[in-house]
């Protein structure tokens, strides 16, 4: 089957997660790997990249969040009306007994039944990581070994945690600010308050540190931040998000300095020996024009303009 063929469907079905975020499924035969991504358009304008958060027999879906002028579009669609999917693309994830990543030594070594890893998915960058469970118990890995942790600012922002639980998978969500009594109500460590790194020191903290497999997407900064709560002994992969035009790997939008590894082919799945190679990780990404965009220079406008905001409201 060839893998550029452009599909035009309907939208089968639209689900709301929450009021920023909804599931758009589709029916489709197309040949799916957790990890991968689609890349969509409605004609009006642009097309862009989105990761495959569940597929199954004859079905696919995406999972999107409203950020701008073409989502915003999105968001206007009902069930019925048409858009536009070319892929799969780009490689997918580690699954034991399935399949051999680049840069992964000692494969072998990894049985489905002693696999015991930790899905963490910061901001948006969850669903994927669904499909990813999905086709690891599948594969074998008893469910009660796999941990979902879900991090953002608010719990509004935790996303996914019914089906991560329906399908037996141990889920934490980790929020800078929470609910008030959500302590008390989550006291079986669902809920943590703080970071996505918090919520994987928790594991040690609470004597679970036969963890052996580390799986994340999100933010560069919140993956960057993972780091230094891992053993030597721990591999892992990372989702990456970077500025996409062909997904095909010609138009070189996607290369990471400085090893060229282009995230729409080589990527977005880039294990442990690949990463370490990146020197604009959690540093800097580039923009649609090619230029430098530091990643600290992006927080600092916005505390800058927190701070401006703040004033203005107390003055």
């Amino acid at each position: 089957m060839i893998k550029d063929k452009r599909r035009t469907l309907p939208i089968e079905s639209i689900r709301e997660e929450t009021d920023l975020v909804r599931t758009f499924t589709f029916k489709t035969d197309m040949i799916v790997e957790p990890g991968q991504f689609v890349m969509l358009t409605d004609f009006k304008g642009g097309e862009k990249p989105f990761s495959i958060s569940d597929h199954g027999d004859g079905y696919l879906s995406v999972t999107i969040k409203k950020i701008g002028d073409f989502t915003s579009r999105l968001f206007t669609l009902k069930g019925g009306e048409m858009i536009s999917i070319r892929g799969s693309y780009g490689s997918s994830f580690f699954i034991p007994g399935k399949n051999r990543p680049c840069g992964l030594p000692h494969v072998e070594t990894y049985k489905p039944e002693e696999f015991k890893p930790v899905l963490c998915g910061g901001g948006f960058g969850l669903p994927p990581l669904f499909l990813l469970a999905k086709r690891l118990i599948e594969a074998g890995v008893p469910s009660e070994n796999i941990k979902a942790v879900s991090a953002g600012r608010t719990e509004e922002d935790l996303l996914f945690e019914k089906y991560f639980q329906e399908a037996g998978v141990h889920y934490t969500g980790a929020a800078e600010t929470l609910n008030e009594g959500s302590l008390e109500v989550k006291a079986d460590k669902r809920r943590i308050k703080g970071t996505a790194a918090h919520a994987l020191d928790s594991y040690s903290a609470a004597g679970e540190s036969e963890i052996n497999f580390l799986y994340a997407s999100g933010p560069d900064l919140m993956m960057r931040s993972l780091l230094p709560s891992l053993s030597d002994q721990v591999e892992y992969q990372f989702l990456f998000e970077r500025y996409m035009k062909c997904a095909i790997g010609i138009c070189g939008s996607c290369v990471v300095d400085p090893s060229g590894i282009r995230i729409c082919k080589e990527g977005p799945a880039l294990m442990r020996t690949q990463v370490e190679q990146l020197e604009d990780f959690g540093v800097y990404r580039r923009r649609a024009s090619g230029a430098v965009d530091y990643f600290k220079n992006r927080l600092s406008e916005q505390e800058s303009n927190t701070i401006e905001t703040s004033g203005a409201k107390n003055l």
